[in-house]
């Protein structure tokens, strides 16, 4: 047995489970540790209140879930600490119970892979993220966050597996990013999806929803319009989108679950995300903001600010027979909604670049991201281009990188912007949506994977 330190990224996953759950004492992480064949991981922590140092070992309990099963003493430095810990993990490791059993272990590990379903039922895009070697690093993360996912309803496989896959792959992506931003995650509620508090006790309500194929008269999922020209795509974000993002959200706000008596009083946030089409992601952000505040961008230089563009009100949405009120946040009970949570890049490429970086999948398989991010110039509205290989030393990347806020000017229990430190937050300000962003904020991208075994294709 060897003991090293290890790829803080793939330690991340491992001890997902462990962030998702109540941790008390303000502690920060110094160095991430594991045996050879990861029956073991450690980390060196610093007390950030009395200043001294410690460790803790973890090991897989009955489920499968690395939980701590043994702490150190209390250390004047990191290097003390990090020796101890190396002369400990021996003794640990050479215990009788395997498994690391704790006795309050309920439930079974999931299964996600195991086709539970008749192959014509499955689902196109399970099946691609299910066999080859294309994936196998959104595979490997996958498997092992079954270890940690909670199921309430105990249909989460079965629909995985079918035409419920995009939704289900949205609550994945959701508990990913949630347990980055620092939540501890409650799931004994069908609904809504998520509880989620903060290690001092504030609490919000997520309930998830997801733009989906328009069904044809037949059964069969409609094509989307693809926009052939920029014009184009200003009219279908400008009435188009904003419709397919209305029936959704308008189709949660009727089950009026901030009236639950686990949520009353907590921040109720929607969280949605668009899998109507292949690729549509990657261009139809930008109409949620429209509808949700009610206010489209021109082009034309602002007589007021100077600006090269101006903020125009939008009063409905028509889109061939179908018509709908813009301003979301202006209809009646969506008071009760304090915000609504999106992003673009919930997506099978998401995982597979996370999977990458913690070294899961395949290892001759080589993604390329392509996208745009923020201008740092903020007069300007054209983004910058990037290229980069994920193997590229430079690159890192979290959960939560793209994900967005849009907040709730009328909200009878507002969000705190704190709770979602790397988000990108949009208020109604004076007439106008601002908008408040880490730096390279990345706005849209595709994947390119080169595989000598796999066909190469962007995601």
């Amino acid at each position: 047995m060897q003991i090293s330190r290890m790829n803080s990224y793939r330690f991340e996953v491992l001890v997902m489970w462990s962030r998702a759950v109540p941790q008390f004492a303000p502690t920060e992480e110094c160095s991430v540790w594991s045996t050879d064949d990861e029956r073991l991981l450690a980390v060196v922590i610093i007390d950030l209140t009395d200043r001294d140092y410690n460790f803790v070992i973890l090991a897989r309990d009955k489920r499968g879930r690395f939980r701590c099963v043994d702490v150190g003493e209390t250390y004047f430095t990191r290097r003390l600490a990090e020796k101890a810990l190396i002369q400990r993990m021996p003794e640990v490791y050479a215990r009788v119970n395997v498994t690391f059993e704790q006795g309050d272990e309920t439930g079974n590990s999931l299964d996600f892979f195991t086709p539970q379903l008749p192959n014509d039922r499955l689902h196109p895009n399970f099946r691609t993220l299910a066999e080859g070697p294309g994936y196998s690093a959104a595979r490997g993360i996958i498997t092992e966050m079954a270890h940690v996912f909670d199921e309430p309803d105990g249909n989460f496989i079965t629909d995985f597996q079918s035409m419920g896959f995009n939704s289900r792959l949205w609550e994945l992506y959701l508990f990913g990013a949630l347990v980055e931003e620092g939540f501890k995650l409650d799931r004994i509620h069908a609904q809504p999806d998520f509880i989620a508090s903060t290690g001092n006790g504030r609490k919000v309500a997520i309930e998830a929803t997801t733009v989906n194929p328009t069904v044809g008269n037949d059964g069969q999922p409609v094509d989307p319009p693809t926009p052939k020209s920029f014009e184009e795509l200003k009219k279908l974000r400008r009435d188009y989108m904003p419709i397919k993002f209305g029936g959704p959200l308008n189709g949660k706000l009727r089950k009026r679950d901030w009236e639950r008596s686990h949520i009353d009083g907590l921040p109720y946030i929607i969280a949605i995300a668009d899998f109507h089409g292949p690729q549509t992601m990657t261009w139809s952000g930008p109409a949620l903001s429209s509808y949700l505040f009610g206010l489209e961008v021109d082009l034309d230089r602002s007589t007021e600010t100077g600006r090269p563009w101006q903020y125009r009100p939008i009063e409905k949405h028509i889109w061939k027979e179908k018509q709908i009120p813009s301003c979301f946040f202006d209809q009646p009970d969506v008071e009760n909604v304090s915000a609504v949570v999106f992003t673009n890049a919930g997506t099978l490429a998401k995982f597979n670049r996370m999977g990458v970086l913690a070294d899961f999948g395949d290892p001759s398989v080589r993604l390329i991201r392509q996208g745009t991010l923020l201008n740092p110039e903020t007069e300007s509205v054209a983004p910058i281009e990037f290229t980069i290989d994920v193997d590229d030393p430079k690159y890192s990347e979290g959960w939560a990188d793209e994900l967005q806020v849009f907040h709730n000017p009328n909200a009878v229990c507002p969000l705190d912007r704190d709770l979602f430190p790397m988000a990108t937050h949009h208020f109604l300000e004076d007439g106008e949506v601002r908008s408040y962003s880490l730096p390279h904020t990345i706005f849209q991208s595709v994947t390119i994977i080169h595989s000598p075994k796999a066909r190469n294709r962007p995601q």
